[in-house]
């Protein structure tokens, strides 16, 4: 595990790190999407093909996602159900007039796309 600030810069960089192991690994799941789309960028930058020599993953489903070559795998997230969760959350909040100790869990999805592919 490699840690970043959740940027494309950040992904490129954690990925170097990653690609000089000597045990390199075959397949990377990033924080974000833009994590994972600086790690593509890093990867092909060395000559490395996605997915054939490592797969990528990431988490968010941002738009960008889809549009990046080859286009990124990801876990989206529920966005708009987040919002209202949040705003619920808030208004139980500001209701009780302190603050509320709920936890939440939404469900994600798999958005399978040609980043990765199936372990051998």
């Amino acid at each position: 595990m490699v840690e970043g600030d959740l940027t494309i810069k950040s992904g490129g960089t954690a990925s170097k790190e990653l690609l000089a192991r000597k045990d390199r690994p075959t397949a990377i799941f990033a924080s974000n999407d833009l994590m994972a789309i600086g790690t593509m960028k890093e990867i092909q930058g060395d000559g490395l093909k996605v997915p054939d020599d490592i797969s990528i993953i990431g988490f968010d489903d941002i738009l960008t996602a889809s549009l990046v070559t080859p286009a990124l795998a990801t876990i989206a997230q529920p966005k708009y159900e987040m919002g209202v969760e949040a705003m619920n959350l808030l208004i139980r909040m500001i209701e009780k007039k302190g603050a509320s100790k709920s936890k939440v869990v939404l469900d994600t999805r798999l958005v399978v796309r040609k980043s990765a592919k199936r372990p051998i």
